[in-house]
C-alpha cells in the first residue's frame, strides 16, 4: 500500500487526525523524478560526526527516515531566542504551543517542534537513512540546548 493511501486509510478510520499544513501528501512532478534517483549523500566530517548528542534522540542515522515524512522533538518555552536559533537552523520548523505530540513534550512549558523530511531527497530510501546533511542539520538542532526527545513523526 503506498504512503498516500496509507495515509488516507489512517485518516478515515482515525476521524480526528489532521495532518499539518505543512505535511501535504501531494507529491509535485519534480519530485517524482528525484524520488527514482539515488540521493546523494555526502561524508560527515568528524566534527559534526562526534558532535550529535545521542542521548536526545530515539533513532539514528540509519533509522532517521523511519517515520511518516517528519521528526518531532521538543523544545523548552524560554522566550523568542529559542525560537530564532531553531529556525536559524531549520526556516521551515513547525512550531506548536500546548501540544504534547509524540515526543512527549510538557504542553505547558515546552513548544512541540516539527521538522518535515523531504522523503526522496533527504531520505536515501522510504524508511532508510537519513542523507548525512539532513542528520547534521538535526544535530545542530539537538545542540541547542533547550531541545530534547527526538522522535520519529507518526500520523495515528
Amino acid at each position: 500500500m503506498n504512503r498516500l493511501m496509507m495515509t488516507g486509510a489512517v485518516v478515515v478510520l482515525s476521524g480526528c487526525y489532521a495532518a499539518p499544513e505543512q505535511m501535504d501528501d501531494a507529491v509535485p512532478p519534480a519530485a517524482l523524478t528525484e524520488a527514482t534517483a539515488t540521493p546523494k549523500v555526502e561524508a560527515a566530517s568528524p566534527a559534526s560526526a562526534g558532535a550529535c548528542d545521542m542521548a536526545k534522540f530515539t533513532f539514528t542515522q540509519a533509522t532517521g527516515c523511519l517515520n511518516d515524512g517528519w521528526v518531532e522533538f521538543c523544545a523548552k518555552k524560554t522566550g523568542a531566542a529559542v525560537v530564532s536559533q531553531l529556525r536559524a537552523i531549520a526556516p521551515d520548523l513547525t512550531i506548536d504551543e500546548n501540544q504534547i505530540g509524540r515526543a512527549g513534550c510538557d504542553e505547558l512549558n515546552d513548544y512541540r517542534v516539527m521538522d518535515r523530511l523531504d522523503l526522496p531527497v533527504e531520505c536515501m530510501q522510504y524508511h532508510g537513512a537519513l542523507t548525512s546533511s539532513s542528520w547534521e542539520r538535526l544535530c545542530q538542532l539537538a545542540a541547542v540546548p533547550e531541545t530534547s526527545h527526538f522522535v520519529g513523526g507518526w500520523a495515528e
